[in-house]
């Protein structure tokens, strides 16, 4: 993956830069069981009061694509739901009128990624332009969801967070049910499934049903679902990141020899061993600064996953004491820097940690094998 911001000095230095429709998207998420938010046609306006596309031209350097359903259009259930969500400041100022809203003062909760920050911005713009004020707390997604969401009767009005289920697949059952199956996100965060039950299990009946259909039929089922999804706005991505990749146009052949070692060859052999001498090192002073790059690039990668580590580790059925001690105890907790900074001393020292949830199986065993 290439940063937006790297796209120009690539492509300078000969590299060949390709921009594809990606899953990874910021997200809003409403406590479905604090008024007015309650309210679907609420949820709608705050939706149709954000300007996606100067989102998309601003803070995210025009590399996404704005969300008009729950899934991507590169996904093949894609469909446009009957709701629109698009921005339109007049209708979104409408609904909140006909909702009987008025001196609307919202509570924004975000993570503390930068480029989640970037949105802040014309997020509140858009907001105050509806006579909306908008208090903005921002916070690690460890804190946020220990500490704001994963709590008895959440207080949170609304969370803007990162999220990107295609790493478990493209399939619409699993990016619709990670975010709105019976887990802790409909019983917890968003409070879906004790604010409005009957429209909870209205689509948990047609995730069921689409999942025994194919083709055209199937389709339509999930249809349906983004319909309902985009009607009720419990939870809905702003945008879809593209997905930037880089390769160098041409690829030496291999066992060929460079084209300056020939020429520095029939000039004076000396030479040529000297440039050899000289690229190797090169090459070895570049190693430990390519292995560095590269576990940051994981480790940033992975911290954008919506996962817990501590309920993959302890599961549902773990107290919010338990998660809590878990988090504390594997420093989940600290900012990004200072965990990285603690992952990255462990793997200099051989420390590559344990594999398998609840037991002490070294990973450095594993390779050793």
């Amino acid at each position: 993956a290439v940063p937006a911001s790297a796209q120009d000095q690539l492509k300078a230095a000969g590299w060949n830069v390709e921009s594809k429709p990606g899953y990874g998207n910021p997200f809003l998420m409403f406590n479905t069981q604090k008024a007015p938010f309650d309210k679907p046609e609420v949820r709608r306006a705050i939706l149709k009061a954000i300007d996606k596309q100067k989102l998309i031209s601003s803070a995210l350097e025009g590399q996404a694509v704005e969300a008009t359903s729950f899934l991507p259009e590169a996904n093949p259930a894609y469909k446009k739901p009957a709701t629109d969500l698009s921005y339109d400041k007049d209708a979104a100022t409408k609904l909140l009128s006909d909702a009987g809203v008025t001196d609307l003062e919202i509570n924004l909760v975000t993570t503390d990624h930068p480029w989640i920050l970037a949105l802040v911005p014309q997020i509140k713009s858009d907001f105050e332009a509806l006579g909306v004020k908008v208090n903005h707390t921002q916070m690690a997604s460890s804190d946020m969801y220990a500490n704001v969401t994963d709590v008895d009767d959440p207080s949170y009005d609304i969370v803007l967070a990162p999220g990107d289920p295609s790493v478990f697949g493209t399939d619409p059952g699993i990016i619709i049910s990670w975010w709105n199956g019976d887990n802790v996100w409909t019983k917890r965060r968003d409070g879906w499934q004790t604010s409005d039950p009957e429209s909870f299990n209205q689509l948990q009946t047609l995730i069921s049903e689409a999942g025994e259909l194919d083709g055209d039929a199937a389709k339509d089922k999930w249809g349906e679902a983004q319909d309902l999804l985009a009607e009720k706005t419990v939870i809905f991505p702003l945008v879809f990141r593209n997905m930037i990749t880089g390769s160098l146009r041409q690829t030496p052949q291999l066992g060929a020899t460079p084209p300056f070692l020939l020429s520095k060859s029939v000039e004076n052999g000396g030479l040529a061993v000297n440039n050899l001498l000289r690229l190797i090192g090169r090459r070895l002073v570049a190693l430990p600064i390519m292995v560095v790059g590269v576990s940051f690039l994981v480790f940033f990668i992975m911290s954008l996953s919506p996962i817990d580590p501590a309920y993959s580790a302890l599961g549902e059925t773990a107290t919010p004491e338990a998660l809590e001690e878990y988090r504390v105890q594997h420093g989940l907790n600290d900012p990004f820097f200072v965990q990285y900074g603690h992952y990255l001393w462990n793997m200099l020292h051989g420390d590559l940690g344990t594999y398998g949830v609840g037991t002490s199986n070294h990973v450095t065993d594993l390779v050793a094998k």
